[in-house]
């Protein structure tokens, strides 16, 4: 993939070893005004769809478990948000790969086991337990 061009804020891409190196590799380079969102409207469309699925695991996670989901959580519900759209395969491609896929022209998929529902209750057995081999059905184990 080749970089055609760069569409900036002011801040350190305004630098001369910036711009000069642009110049060199026939890199355009343009600057957004101070609150121009309207200058790049995938990037916009994208960070509030990544807002909105963190903002619904959180509030779902929340009703679900009230005493232990905080707003804290935000960080991990947006990472978890942005890793579930770049691993879902996209319609619009005629393969169904998803973004990942397409951003490192592989064909390696994403493994399904390894996603948990955001705010799942966790249970963590006695260390006692943890070496008997498995769980006892039928044993009642109260952890306080």
């Amino acid at each position: 993939m080749e970089i055609k061009r760069y569409n900036a804020d002011n801040g350190i891409f305004k630098a001369n070893a910036w711009v000069l190196d642009c110049h060199n590799k026939g890199q355009g380079l343009t600057f957004a005004g101070v609150t121009a969102h309207h200058q790049n409207g995938v990037a916009e469309k994208r960070i509030r769809d990544l807002q909105e699925l963190a903002r619904t695991q959180l509030v779902f996670a929340k009703r679900r478990w009230p005493d232990a989901i905080e707003t804290t959580l935000w960080p991990y519900a947006l990472r978890m948000a942005s890793q579930v759209m770049n691993e879902t395969p996209l319609p619009r491609d005629l393969t169904h790969r998803s973004a990942t896929q397409i951003f490192t022209n592989s064909v390696v998929d994403h493994n399904p086991k390894h996603f948990k529902p955001f705010g799942c209750p966790v249970y963590v057995l006695k260390e006692a337990l943890q070496h008997t081999g498995g769980i006892h059905l039928g044993q009642a184990i109260n952890i306080p």
